[in-house]
């Protein structure tokens, strides 16, 4: 879209006499043209990823599939004028698609935007001139052409360009249009209007963090949000809601990836946390389509699978190495397709293959890691059914039930978290008494047919289900003094929220190296 420069002048040379004694002279060669590199052979895995990275702008507006690409088509038709903002009295024409809009200059080369540095570079065409018909952007005929947003989202950017400070206030209220303020923060970052890029991303965030529903605790009653810049206390957000569609808690699976997409993008971890969080709190809560005890948060109800919740986030934080959503977004994938991951790993194969079977599911990983090079690893979002698992996540998952069930056998059945030391005096027999009694219940629940309703590798179940029984035993009451009961108690806790912490670490590489 930028006019190019001046063309370089011929490379400068100039010539050094060296004298070195009775030696002759020496020529030297200076030149300003860079030394000649090897060509760079670029493999299948670099060119795939490269592939991929070109639709990174199509894939935060919404899916290429589902997209409407007509406007790289629409170049070969005749451009016609926008209704609303083609203005006679503007001075820059620009193309979207089939669409001309005339807008003024010092609009778009405000905020030190990328139209500033191009309207500074002399033209080609007319280096004596840069205001005439044929400087680009002069005229319907020689407009400037920008590729990569339709005509709407261009038209949503100069509404915000256009409007008054008044009309800007309804984008920092529950009435705010979260899918046109999303277009407008990555527009301009796109164009790096500085000032207004950060107006957007920011006012996003404090709409989303603000006028969202509360997050429900365990009791189903709505509790004070961490990530609320205004911290506003339990049973008082007595406040205006934004739409379903747009409230964090209940809005579909596609706008939480564009959101989380958008704002990594414009660089705001604020925001990209609080969908984060609000997103795993999702991923616990969503009632589960088979039986398990898996489900440790309070439900809250909407029209999207867990399934379907934990795929859409398996592709964004696979995207952006996002470790506590990535490592929840697997766990609750893994629970839920069971024999579908059988059915995926093998290719639709006739004779599925159980989850459980260790020798099975070692082979089909080994054969996927692979296949892995020639997937994409890049998956776009969008509306509609989520994106399918490449190889390289089936893999992960394949290999992520073999190292939690490992967990399983290895320590949580048999090591019980450790009680911290009491105060010197306060129980005598902590070591022989507590200690040994504590050791002995932990085991006696891991076995408890509760516990083992679960699968294997539904560890965050079976211990959820473990401090249950622990919770309510009888026998840690008799056994344990108040103060040893209760540091054991915390310990649990602890170790579950451990576990959910370090979820990812099982979901990320094979043996001799990540993947």
């Amino acid at each position: 879209m930028y006019s190019s420069s001046a063309p370089l002048s011929t490379s400068l040379r100039r010539t050094l006499s060296i004298s070195t004694g009775s030696s002759p002279t020496v020529p030297i060669i200076i030149s300003s043209e860079p030394p000649r590199k090897r060509p760079r052979i670029t493999t299948q895995l670099e060119m795939e990823r490269t592939e991929s990275s070109k639709s990174e702008s199509s894939t935060l507006m919404g899916d290429p599939e589902n997209r409407d690409w007509s406007y790289e088509a629409s170049f070969d038709v005749e451009a016609t004028r926008d209704e609303l903002y083609y203005r006679p009295d503007a001075d820059c024409v620009v193309r979207v698609g089939s669409a001309l809009f005339k807008v003024h200059k010092f609009l778009l080369a405000r905020d030190a935007s990328a139209f500033q540095d191009m309207f500074s570079m002399p033209s080609d065409a007319e280096p004596d001139n840069t205001a005439g018909p044929l400087r680009e952007g002069g005229s319907d005929a020689n407009p400037i052409v920008l590729y990569g947003e339709t005509e709407d989202e261009f038209r949503i950017l100069l509404s915000a360009l256009y409007a008054m400070p008044s009309e800007l206030q309804q984008y920092s209220s529950a009435r705010c249009d979260v899918s046109r303020l999303l277009i407008i923060a990555y527009l301009t970052n796109k164009y790096h209007f500085a000032s207004t890029s950060q107006w957007a991303i920011s006012s996003l965030y404090h709409v989303l963090a603000q006028y969202s529903s509360p997050p429900l605790n365990a009791s189903g009653s709505p509790t004070a949000s961490p990530t609320s810049p205004t911290r506003i206390p339990a049973f008082g957000w007595d406040v205006e809601r934004l739409p379903e569609e747009y409230d964090l808690n209940t809005c579909s699976p596609d706008l939480l990836v564009r959101i989380m997409d958008v704002s990594m993008v414009c660089g705001h971890d604020e925001l990209s946390g609080l969908v984060e969080t609000r997103w795993v709190e999702r991923l616990w809560g969503t009632p589960p389509s088979t039986p398990g005890d898996y489900n440790t948060h309070a439900t809250r109800k909407t029209s999207y699978s867990r399934a379907d919740e934990a795929k859409w986030a398996v592709s964004v934080a696979d995207r952006w190495s996002m470790k506590r959503l990535r490592g929840v977004a697997y766990y609750v994938c893994l629970m839920e397709m069971g024999e579908e991951l059988s059915r995926v790993a093998q290719g639709e194969a006739d004779a599925p293959v159980s989850a459980d079977d260790t020798a099975s599911v070692v082979s089909l990983a080994m054969h996927n890691t692979v296949a892995s090079t020639s997937s994409h690893l890049y998956q776009a979002a969008g509306a509609g059914p989520p994106p399918p698992l490449t190889p390289l996540q089936t893999t992960r998952l394949l290999l992520g039930h073999l190292s939690l069930a490992h967990l399983w056998d290895t320590q949580l059945h048999v090591h019980a978290p450790v009680i911290p030391p009491p105060m010197p005096g306060s129980c005598t027999y902590h070591q022989q008494g507590c200690i040994f009694t504590w050791t002995s219940a932990w085991r006696d629940a891991a076995r408890s047919p509760l516990t083992l309703k679960c699968k294997t590798s539904d560890v965050m179940g079976r211990v959820r289900s473990m401090e249950k029984q622990l919770l309510a035993s009888d026998e840690l009451i008799v056994a344990l003094t108040p103060g040893c009961r209760r540091r054991a108690l915390c310990a649990v806790r602890e170790k579950v929220k451990g576990l959910e912490d370090s979820l990812g670490e099982h979901f990320r590489g094979v043996i001799g190296g990540e993947l």
